[in-house]
């Protein structure tokens, strides 16, 4: 019997992808997409896929959709990837109020729950040592926060049973994935970038592993009750990564007048988060901290291709 499986969140980058992934394989795949969008904009996966119009953010629907149906896994990817402009109470029904629904529904169902989180729990590594689940949270803006919030959720609920890993990506990059990367490599283009001339590493996730790894969470029985950071094979240094962009783009070496001083720029990056501004607040925090993870759980636990980050990106700029 197919295994029946349900996606929360069709329409960010890490649904599409992993519908991209899974959909030619034999599950029952649901997917929610906003109510309100043209369900025409999905005609190219819909005879995969059983589209349902649900918005993660009207919980009263959400809980009657859950008495009405049965799963077997549920995927759950929060709406924090693409709603950080929200209010604060509205990223909280999305998120907070949405993910207690999924789980009340997990318990009752016994059905299993793979979470998409994301590192920004930890905030930056300490020195040039990997963060893992040991290291103390550093955590910044409402958006980290909440993030912290619903592991914690996440973790009393599996001492009442829930079946549940939790899966955290870092920074992704990769086909139709906007954010830093992107951003990145445009003021790159246009020479608009600062040069950080300290060592700065940043451990990039191509938005490709996310989906495989997702994918094998769902067969992998032996994941659950465990929590995975998911980067690329190895971190970058940061300058390397931009004289590495400036080349595929220009065939030489980035140079700019502008310096970028690390104390200054942290300061920025907090004034940012004070001014509810944050994403120019996580774009210089990344720039000015070291973004390292420990993904040796991840590499023992399943079995996917390694991904190195220099040849994504070339493949990135080129398509």
């Amino acid at each position: 019997m197919k295994k029946k499986i349900l996606i929360t969140n069709f329409s960010s980058y890490i649904g599409k992808a992993l519908c991209r992934q899974i959909s030619s394989k034999n599950y029952d795949l649901y997917a929610f997409y906003p109510e309100g969008e043209d369900p025409r904009r999905y005609a190219a996966i819909s005879d995969k896929i059983s589209l349902i119009p649900l918005s993660i953010d009207n919980t009263l629907i959400l809980k009657k959709h859950f008495e009405l149906n049965d799963y077997d896994t549920v995927l759950h990817i929060p709406d924090f990837h693409s709603s950080s402009n929200k209010s604060r109470y509205k990223l909280r029904i999305s998120n907070v109020f949405a993910l207690q629904q999924v789980m009340e529904y997990c318990l009752r169902a016994k059905a299993n729950l793979i979470y998409c989180s994301s590192v920004a729990i930890y905030g930056n590594s300490p020195f040039e040592l990997p963060s893992n689940d040991q290291t103390e949270k550093i955590v910044f803006g409402r958006r980290a926060k909440m993030i912290a919030e619903m592991e914690s959720l996440i973790e009393r609920n599996r001492l009442k049973g829930l079946k549940a890993v939790i899966i955290r990506p870092s920074i992704l990059y990769g086909k139709d994935c906007c954010g830093f990367m992107k951003v990145l490599i445009r003021l790159i283009r246009y020479r608009l970038l600062p040069n950080v001339n300290e060592r700065i590493y940043i451990h990039l996730c191509n938005i490709n592993l996310v989906a495989n790894i997702l994918e094998k969470a769902i067969t992998n029985e032996h994941a659950l009750g465990k929590n995975y950071n998911v980067a690329d094979d190895e971190p970058v240094i940061l300058k390397e990564l931009v004289n590495f962009i400036n080349k595929q783009l220009h065939h030489k070496n980035y140079k700019t007048v502008f310096v970028l001083n690390l104390y200054i720029g942290r300061n920025i990056a907090n004034l940012f988060y004070r001014l509810n501004w944050p994403f120019g607040g996580n774009f210089i925090e990344r720039l000015t901290h070291n973004w390292f993870y420990d993904t040796e759980d991840l590499e023992r636990d399943f079995n996917v291709p390694k991904y190195n980050t220099f040849t994504g990106i070339s493949e990135m700029i080129e398509k």
